[in-house]
């Protein structure tokens, strides 16, 4: 097996063929690890956190001073004692929050046909669905090593010549190996057949035991789209995977495989309830709106926001905010648009002032990256918005849409034209015509549907 360094943007397509190729390779070592003849479909389930994570670090596992941590799968990176202090700390704080649930959680597997995994879901849950199954963090530091199955893993790892596969292989988690058999004994089996699991992303380890046990033993799997990319592009990794392991994928209105049932945009509605309900006045001619800055990106996105502080009309547009990518709920990228402020922008720190509010405040929002929900939650309320487009692995049945979005000038491929098209048009006499042009409502009709 070649492998090759998949982490990037670039490779997308490798990293989905890789992700396969790891599950097919990790059903038969987990199988024979534990003595147990699961399907693919159930370690996809299980491991797919874990398997993600070793794509995405591709250089820390390939590499001979591996530091190897299975105690919290994060990975082979060598960090500081402090760094892996506050990483535990946190884990031991959510199981502390969560130590009282796991009965709430057999209560509802006892009681409930239709149970939803996350809450991202917003507020409209899916048809038959009465309750969300609380969180449950397990904690693995507890577990002693298991001698055995350890050993085990360093023989199947032996198998392989390549320095990443046997990494990967020896740092599996010890909530995947030591646990495994105490955690699948914790999970009740209450009439399973029946059973319909409703997802959208699992937020902890217990789900996926929860999940992977109940599907394995005839429960049904309903997978949902809970945000923007999906089917847009060729090769989006989260769809690919979420899809392959759900009966049934609801999708915001588009159908790709023979899986895909068309759905609504459900979490949007969340934000239409929001900004339905915030009166506030103009306040900004326009919000520019970062992505995340990543290693491939930042000195692209800078460039983007020196070339729009240089040669917008601030005859027109006098107040500009510019919000960075949250990128957790403590930090922004605020610091990488400070030299913006000598154009006199507003800087928006992204973490104090929510997205129905800003949108609301602007007279236009320009995305800076798309796809993006953020420009979705734009169109979802008919405000006017243009994004420049930042890929060019545009799905077959995405391509047809996004000319139509192109003729209407809601999408760009570069911050000159988006520029230009601002400099140049009235953008209320503009936006009129689009909200009366059907090209714009088939867009929302098929990747953006407001009802079932």
């Amino acid at each position: 097996m070649k492998i090759v360094d998949f982490s990037g943007r670039k490779n997308l397509q490798e990293r989905i063929k890789k992700m396969d190729e790891l599950f097919i390779i990790f059903t038969q070592i987990m199988n024979k690890v534990h003595n147990v003849n699961f399907s693919e479909r159930f370690w996809r389930i299980l491991l797919q956190g874990y398997i993600s994570t070793v794509v995405s670090r591709y250089d820390d596992f390939n590499n001979k001073k591996v530091a190897f941590d299975v105690i919290l799968p994060t990975g082979a990176k060598k960090v500081s004692f402090k760094r892996k202090f506050h990483t535990y700390l946190r884990y031991l704080f959510m199981v502390f929050k969560t130590r009282n649930n796991k009965s709430k959680i057999n209560y509802i597997l006892q009681n409930e046909s239709n149970i939803c995994i996350s809450t991202l879901f917003g507020t409209t849950l899916p048809n038959g669905v009465k309750e969300i199954l609380p969180d449950y963090y397990y904690f693995p530091i507890i577990a002693k090593k298991n001698h055995k199955k350890r050993k085990s893993l360093k023989i199947a790892s032996e198998n392989y010549s390549d320095l990443y596969l046997q990494n990967i292989i020896l740092s599996v988690p010890k909530i995947f190996i030591e646990d495994f058999e105490k955690l699948m004994k914790e999970v009740p089996l209450f009439d399973e057949i029946n059973k319909t699991f409703h997802i959208t992303i699992f937020s902890n380890t217990y789900s996926r035991y929860i999940v992977a046990k109940y599907v394995e033993n005839g429960a049904k799997l309903f997978g949902y789209q809970h945000g923007s990319n999906y089917g847009e592009t060729r090769f989006h990794p989260a769809y690919y995977y979420e899809n392959s392991i759900s009966d049934k994928y609801h999708t915001w209105g588009w159908k790709i495989n023979e899986n895909d049932n068309p759905y609504f945009a459900f979490r949007i509605k969340k934000f239409i309830d929001k900004y339905e309900s915030t009166t506030v006045d103009i306040k900004y001619d326009c919000l520019i709106v970062f992505g995340r800055f990543l290693d491939w990106n930042k000195d692209k996105y800078l460039e983007k926001g020196l070339f729009f502080a240089k040669n917008i009309d601030r005859t027109k547009y006098p107040n500009v905010l510019v919000r960075p990518r949250k990128e957790n709920k403590r930090s922004d990228a605020t610091g990488n648009l400070m030299f913006l402020k000598k154009y006199d922008f507003i800087l928006d720190e992204g973490i104090r002032n929510e997205a129905p509010l800003i949108i609301k405040q602007s007279k236009i929002v320009i995305l800076l990256h798309y796809p993006s929900t953020f420009a979705f939650e734009c169109m979802s309320v008919n405000h006017p918005v243009l994004c420049i487009i930042e890929t060019n692995e545009i799905s077959d049945m995405a391509l047809p849409y996004y000319r139509k979005m192109y003729e209407l000038k809601i999408f760009h491929n570069d911050i000159e034209s988006v520029v230009d098209f601002l400099n140049d048009n009235d953008i209320n006499k503009w936006w009129k015509k689009v909200l009366e042009d059907q090209r714009f409502h088939d867009f929302k009709n098929n990747f953006l549907k407001n009802n079932i």
